[in-house]
């Protein structure tokens, strides 16, 4: 196998309870650049449930996910089966175990297609859920380099260049957009802390 193809273990979000786990990878195809630039770059989620015998499980795939890089997966610190992902392609994404066939909500008034997660062949024969895209936003369609939630998970912090943005992760509202020293300061880590 040509290295340069070979798929890369990119981000990695546990569960709060540990059962399952989320991991995006991604990987190049040298051989297609000839025919398509945009085409050789490929991204997976997988979703991991944690099996009786204490190993974790494949259970579901989703191809492409975003337009662009994944730069943050967070887990919600409560929800166990709550995932987030944000991408330089301006989007981030809630993500959430549901029945097959549900409709899931685009709780904030965006526009685009909800991606769902295929079960895999190991999953599939007993899978009445998968893991399905529940609610998409953007900010000014600036990419998002950095993410995490509060410690109670009520609030989702995502970094843009000159901003750090807070939203109602629920509904997907915004509601404060905190500047920067400069407009291309880059918010590129952060993590939530509780004091007692």
């Amino acid at each position: 196998v040509n290295p340069m193809q070979k798929w890369t273990l990119q981000q990695v979000a546990f569960s709060a309870g540990g059962k399952c786990l989320m991991t995006c990878e991604t990987r190049r195809s040298p051989a297609l650049e000839r025919f398509d630039e945009d085409g050789t770059h490929g991204c997976v989620l997988k979703w991991w449930r944690l099996g009786e015998d204490g190993k974790y499980v494949l259970d579901s795939v989703a191809h492409d996910p975003h337009e662009a890089d994944i730069t943050v997966a967070l887990a919600h610190p409560h929800k166990d089966g709550l995932f987030v992902t944000a991408s330089l392609d301006g989007t981030f994404k809630s993500w959430d175990l549901l029945p097959v066939g549900s409709a899931a909500g685009n709780l904030s008034g965006g526009s685009g297609a909800f991606a769902g997660a295929l079960p895999t062949s190991a999953s599939a024969a007993g899978a009445s859920k998968c893991w399905q895209c529940i609610a998409m936003g953007s900010w000014h369609a600036r990419p998002v380099v950095s993410g995490c939630f509060s410690a109670d998970g009520s609030t989702l912090v995502l970094g843009f260049h000159g901003f750090a943005v807070l939203w109602e992760h629920d509904t997907a509202s915004e509601l404060q957009a905190l500047p920067t020293a400069e407009p291309t300061d880059k918010v590129l880590q952060m993590c939530s802390a509780m004091a007692c």
